[in-house]
């Protein structure tokens, strides 16, 4: 069988990548940051976030926080945010809060901007380092079913980048099924993207992905493109994202040696749900379609789900699925679908 050479840079890829996240671990400020809440309550601990309506802090004595926005009277720190207005518009400095409390100040290098504190969306922490704004997780998950003698194993793996100007994101993912006569099938999947932003909803980026499903009878599947996209969903408890773009693809057919190349449109997108009541709980869940716009009337989609639920210290519990459908698959006697799902256990870090 043919195995093209990509696959090794797939992996070193993504050894980097774990290598990356695990420099970011180690991050850490100095807790001086002070949230005064409307009550009178005065608390120090260090910003980490304001997503979705709810401020994350983390203290020396009282673990991690979530503080629901409305309750803050002000924010002080002497470290840079990077702060979102609920219309897009970016802006990153040091934070504080007028007198009143009405306005988040941010000073930067033009000086300082005022922001209704009703007018906020995120805040989150900046730093001029690489490698301290990466944050992400890892999850495994196996499972055996007696009465079939079927095992499933998968590993999940994700990291983010977000800057001023641009997010970025990786993630691994692969799935191992073996029966009871003892055949093993894969599926592996290699993603990577990057989104420039603009000062509104709308942004550009580029996509790419490695992936190998062998019950669609692909060696593997190599995609780069570009895409345009916008966040037209932006709330305290959801966020839903949309593109559309071209891509061009190269696959390696099982059991035949020379790739086949083609060209794509692409249109999907994802949608998120969070809970920060403890367990503080996310529902991921992301849908693309491919129409081939070289090979008249083809058509697959990929699909994507995830449920997680993160305890203290960081740990996570979670199902994780996947969809993968061809209707036109290269080899005309694979299945032209592929879909799964595993419950697995985990560990957030960075941010």
């Amino acid at each position: 069988m043919h195995r093209p050479r990509s696959h090794s840079a797939a992996l070193l890829l993504f050894l980097g990548s774990v290598l990356a996240s695990a420099l970011a671990w180690g991050y850490a400020r100095d807790k001086t940051d002070v949230v005064m809440l409307r009550n009178g309550d005065r608390l120090s601990g260090d910003i980490v976030s304001l997503e979705f309506g709810i401020l994350t802090l983390k203290t020396d004595n009282m673990s991690t926080l979530s503080i629901e926005w409305p309750a803050v009277r002000s924010v002080t720190s002497k470290f840079d945010f990077a702060i979102e207005r609920n219309d897009g518009t970016k802006y990153h400095g040091v934070i504080n809060t007028s007198e009143d409390g009405a306005e988040l100040l941010v000073t930067g290098e033009t000086g300082t901007v005022r922001i209704p504190m009703t007018q906020l969306e995120r805040i989150s922490r900046f730093s001029p380092r690489f490698w301290d704004r990466i944050n992400g997780a890892l999850a495994v998950g196996f499972s055996y079913t007696k009465s079939s003698a079927i095992q499933v194993g998968s590993v999940n793996f994700n990291s983010n980048y977000r800057s001023t100007t641009l997010d970025g994101n990786l993630a691994f993912s692969a799935n191992t099924t073996k029966d009871s006569s003892g055949k093993t099938t894969s599926r592996v999947l290699l993603t990577s993207g990057v989104q420039f932003l603009r000062q509104s909803r709308n942004f550009w980026g580029l996509l790419g992905s490695l992936e190998r499903d062998q019950a669609l009878g692909i060696d593997a599947r190599l995609l780069a493109g570009a895409a345009l996209g916008r966040r037209f969903v932006q709330s305290q408890f959801t966020e839903l994202t949309g593109i559309a773009g071209i891509v061009g693809t190269e696959e390696w057919v099982v059991d035949e040696p020379e790739p086949k190349a083609s060209a794509e449109a692409v249109v999907g997108g994802s949608w998120q749900v969070f809970k920060f009541i403890d367990p503080k709980t996310r529902l991921d869940f992301g849908l693309y379609v491919f129409p081939s716009l070289t090979e008249s009337g083809r058509y697959r989609s990929t699909g994507n789900l995830a449920l997680t639920h993160k305890f203290p210290h960081d740990l996570t519990l979670g199902l994780t699925g996947y969809l993968s459908y061809d209707n036109k698959p290269p080899d005309p006697t694979a299945e032209k679908s592929d879909y799964g799902m595993t419950l697995n256990v985990g560990w957030s870090f960075g941010q």
